[in-house]
């Protein structure tokens, strides 16, 4: 977890442009998910962490002309973060297939200009590519305004919780 933490922590330099802090984003959380594929890891939990905050503010945002199915996507996604075990995965998986581009459910979420194909970093196979289309619904600042403090909270909260293992 800590080297997640330190790799979160250096995208929240507010010196990076939003494009390339949601960018980032996308590329380092899949790739994490992908070495951390455990239910329960880290890395799922900050990445559900990062889509619950851009499911509020997409919600927020009012672009979308029907709103329930992200309602219960991030409804599910703030069920698994109070319990991140298998059951609640697979419930905010099932929401958020059908809320398809939100939330790390079944589709393709790939963003070309971070690999070919479903490639690991791609936003893919972890749905983090979410995040990336969030962003062009609602603008990438407006975004980074919504996530950055959500990804901080998680680190904080991690580096709290290994201070406390000590």
């Amino acid at each position: 977890m800590s080297e997640l933490v330190a790799e979160i922590e250096r995208t929240l330099d507010g010196a990076i442009d939003p494009r390339e802090r949601v960018l980032s984003w996308v590329r380092l959380l899949d790739l994490a998910v992908a070495r951390e594929p455990d239910t329960s890891s880290a890395a799922r939990v900050a990445l559900t962490s990062a889509m619950v905050a851009a499911g509020r503010a997409l919600l927020d945002a009012g672009v979308l002309e029907l709103d329930t199915n992200v309602r219960a996507t991030v409804a599910a996604a703030e069920r698994y973060l109070e319990h991140p075990d298998e059951a609640c995965w697979t419930a905010y998986e099932e929401a958020a297939t059908a809320s398809y581009p939100f939330g790390s459910g079944d589709g393709c979420f790939a963003i070309a200009e971070l690999a070919s194909s479903c490639a690991a970093g791609s936003g893919c196979r972890s749905g983090a590519g979410a995040l990336y289309f969030v962003a062009q619904a609602i603008g990438e600042a407006r975004l980074v305004d919504a996530v950055g403090p959500a990804l901080a909270e998680r680190c904080a909260r991690a580096r709290a919780a290994r201070t406390l293992l000590r």
